[in-house]
């Protein structure tokens, strides 16, 4: 099997960690998803029955097929163009009115049958996931609902729209205004011009959401950090956004792009990144221990990460994985 494209959203806790791989088998293309970690289990087999909430939920878009073999999912390998490209060929033409289109089209893919809308009720699920949901009872809200229905997660073919992941198809009441701010507002994390180009607030009074922005940011935050902290409240991803940006100049990080982007294998990738981070934290236990006392919890966490990485040694080229990077630091408001 020869692997195409490898992306690791590593970022994430260990229940959510995954590997994505675009694979080539006897001339079939196919899409793996594997977990990082043991505990990533039970989201994998999560998302293999979510298929079938799509396709009860959704009218004009279907789920991508998928089978879960007990240790990865596999799905069709789709050809076509996504949603998202569609968007950028907007922005690259400055096209206004296009761009209102789409939008249009983008909120027509999210709306389901009608028997799939309902008033907004709180649920354990929902808290689990988004925090308090007291401010949104009452609302218009979707029964179930994929929410992390992007543009870049619907493909267009000859056959249809498709989500190509659903990993985040939540079978219990959602807020459509939440569901479709989420869907629009990711749109804005990839591309910075946007914003100048098409203001978000515009967008979203394009597709008639009417409640508070802040509100909903706080609800996705909620979510982010729920996919990204361990149940302990240590977050990996911070740690490396922190330590990144308190001893690498900007010369070094675009130099680290562009490093990147070369056919390195990514555990060997993380092995190095998490030695050198490992290097950098001996340094501050010495010079900051009094200030810093969760320093050798995260000392340990690492140092068990980078032999992890060292015993993978999968080689792929990890862009995105960089780019995954890359929106954390908007999500998180940091330069």
């Amino acid at each position: 099997m020869k692997k195409l494209m490898i992306k690791c959203s590593d970022e994430r806790n260990r229940r959510f960690s995954i590997i994505t791989t675009i694979a080539e088998d006897q001339g079939k293309k196919m899409v793996l998803k594997e977990a990082v970690y043991p505990q990533g289990q039970d989201h994998l087999k999560h998302t293999a029955n979510m298929q079938y909430a799509i396709d009860d939920t959704y009218s004009l878009v279907k789920a991508c097929p998928v089978k879960y073999d007990g240790k990865k999912l596999v799905f069709d390998y789709l050809e076509g163009k996504t949603l998202e490209s569609q968007y950028a060929k907007a922005l690259k033409n400055n096209d206004k009115e296009g761009f209102k289109a789409l939008l249009k089209e983008h909120k027509t893919y999210l709306e389901a049958s009608d028997d799939n809308d309902c008033i907004f009720e709180s649920t354990d699920g929902f808290h689990r996931f988004f925090g308090s949901g007291a401010p949104y009872q009452g609302k218009p809200a979707y029964k179930k609902a994929n929410y992390d229905a992007i543009a870049g997660n619907i493909m267009l073919t000859d056959q249809g729209a498709y989500f190509i992941d659903y990993e985040w198809m939540m079978d219990f009441p959602m807020p459509k205004d939440m569901v479709l701010y989420h869907c629009i507002r990711d749109l804005y994390y990839h591309y910075d011009k946007l914003e100048d180009f098409f203001p978000l607030a515009d967008a979203l009074k394009e597709i008639g959401i009417t409640t508070d922005t802040a509100l909903l940011q706080e609800s996705y935050e909620y979510f982010w950090n729920y996919c990204m902290c361990e149940e302990d409240g240590t977050n990996y991803a911070v740690s490396k956004i922190y330590w990144r940006a308190a001893t690498r100049s900007m010369k070094e990080i675009i130099d680290e792009n562009v490093w990147i982007h070369q056919e390195w294998g990514h555990s060997a990738d993380m092995w190095k990144e998490t030695s050198d981070e490992l290097f950098k934290m001996q340094g501050k236990l010495i010079d900051e221990q009094a200030k810093v006392t969760h320093l050798e919890e995260e000392y340990q966490k690492l140092n068990d990460d980078r032999d992890y990485w060292k015993s993978q040694l999968i080689y792929v080229t990890s862009a995105r994985s960089y780019r995954a990077v890359q929106k954390l630091k908007k999500v998180l408001g940091r330069s």
